[in-house]
């Protein structure tokens, strides 16, 4: 039975965002040790996440999950339906799995008979005033509705409650009805839609624990828990949260408020150095800030510690651009302006018209020292480097906006650009120097590959058609 882990970011940055850790460094040493730990006994680990949880987790820190699917970017979702996340998880499985939360360690491998059950949850809880409390913010909204055996539930006056940091099982029919039900409850009650009061109301424990356990009770499923039934209220530091004691115990589970508890945020770090130091030193090493030891310039901690330097060096050479082109005449850059809006006319006429590049060009190539986090900053912000090479910034000035325009190239942009500076070349001569760029000699298709890469630069003013500008 494969392992499988969610890390939903919901938009915020891994390196800034606690997660309800008492620090983000906390944070990243939970998913590391979780990971691995699984790791160590099992050999299928698979991680859904989005694309900033795949470059920390994946890119930076280099955790050994057998599989990484990321699924989340487009997740309409708000954040503080979290839970919500692992749900989607769930209804993309197809085969017998066990899902454990990023906040769970197992010192020890799950108990054999684990591979078999059925249904899996880390154990029953018994309901307390605090889960009533829940439900009773939710049950003000009269519009909300609820599925008839929740209904049946709420009436006896007994609400049923798994904790899911362990859930999975063999039963994947069941487990389909499950999360379709979960699902279509957040769905049909509208409870994502910002604008409404009722979807601000925290309820991810009625669709998914409480949800789970009374479809689980109304079917009469048998369901396998890993340990004995708990008090919502009674998960205490010492049974679930003792890192001290981390070779005595099968699992640990940082639940809620223990998260912020200064001792087990030092428990955890002391376990990840004891048997990971490498993870925890890169750990350590993203927040020089607080560790000033780390801060040395290294080649490592140089790629890795001067994010915020990589982007104030990209905005102020941004700046200076500005400043520069301030006092440009104004008929120039309307003359431009003027023609890069005739583009679409190289779509239409002959071949043998020229193409010029804009005469105030300038290129700004991301450096090979910069790291991958203000790498992926400026990815997000242009959305283009992933089908290129070596990213490169194409900027000219513009009459609207704050005056400049500024786009994503790559290598066959570059080569256009540098075989254009000599002179201006029409479309066919630019395909004959272009050839030897592409490692096939299917000239059809070769120059459909330039001729959208021009228009690409045509649109965006980067080389402009048919008259020479100034």
């Amino acid at each position: 039975m494969k392992i499988i882990q969610t890390f939903w970011t919901a938009g915020q940055n891994p390196l800034k965002h606690g997660f309800g850790w008492a620090h983000p460094e906390y944070n990243l040493m939970s998913w590391a040790l979780s990971c691995l730990s699984l790791r160590e006994h099992y050999d299928e680990v698979e991680l859904y996440t989005d694309s900033a949880g795949y470059h920390i987790l994946i890119e930076v820190l280099q955790l050994p999950y057998t599989k990484v699917h990321v699924i989340f970017d487009d997740f309409k979702c708000l954040p503080h339906h979290w839970a919500l996340s692992k749900i989607k998880t769930y209804s993309l499985q197809t085969e017998p799995f066990i899902h454990i939360d990023g906040d769970i360690f197992l010192p020890k491998p799950l108990p054999k008979e684990i591979h078999s059950a059925s249904l899996i949850v880390q154990n029953k809880e018994i309901g307390t005033q605090y889960y009533q409390e829940m439900l009773d913010r939710v049950l003000i909204y009269k519009d909300i509705i609820f599925p008839d055996f929740i209904i049946r539930k709420i009436k006896d006056g007994l609400i049923p409650s798994y904790n899911m940091g362990f859930f999975g099982g063999t039963d994947m029919s069941f487990i389909k009805q499950f999360t379709k039900a979960s699902l279509n409850f957040i769905y049909y009650n509208d409870l994502n839609n910002p604008r409404l009061k009722k979807s601000w109301t925290e309820c991810n424990i009625l669709f998914e624990q409480i949800m789970f356990a009374a479809m689980a009770e109304n079917d009469n499923r048998d369901v396998f828990c890993l340990n004995v039934p708990t008090k919502d209220n009674g998960y205490s530091f010492e049974k679930y949260c003792n890192l001290l004691k981390y070779e005595k115990q099968s699992f640990f589970h940082i639940l809620g408020g223990h998260k912020s508890n200064k001792l087990t945020n030092e428990a955890l770090s002391r376990i990840l150095l004891k048997k990971h130091p490498a993870f925890w030193l890169k750990i350590l090493s993203f927040f020089p800030n607080i560790h000033s030891r780390l801060s040395v310039p290294t080649e490592q901690n140089n790629s890795l510690l001067n994010t915020e330097k990589c982007i104030a060096q990209f905005e102020d050479y941004l700046l200076q651009l500005q400043q520069r082109w301030q006092n440009l005449p104004f008929d120039n850059l309307f003359f431009i302006e003027n023609r890069i809006v005739h583009y679409n006319d190289y779509l239409y006429i002959e071949k043998n018209i020229k193409f010029y590049l804009h005469p105030y060009l300038q290129l700004y190539t991301i450096p090979d020292n910069w790291n991958k986090a203000a790498v992926n900053i400026l990815k997000n912000r242009y959305g283009k480097f992933r089908n290129y090479g070596k990213p490169t910034i194409a900027i000219v000035p513009t009459i609207t906006k704050n005056g400049i325009k500024d786009v994503a190239i790559g290598d066959l942009a570059l080569n256009i650009i540098e075989l254009l500076e000599k002179e201006a070349l029409d479309f066919c001569t630019l395909c004959s120097r272009l050839y030897a760029c592409f490692t096939f000699r299917n000239k059809e298709k070769i120059q459909n590959i330039i001729k959208k890469e021009i228009n690409y630069l045509l649109y965006f003013g980067i080389i402009i058609n048919n008259n020479k500008i100034i």
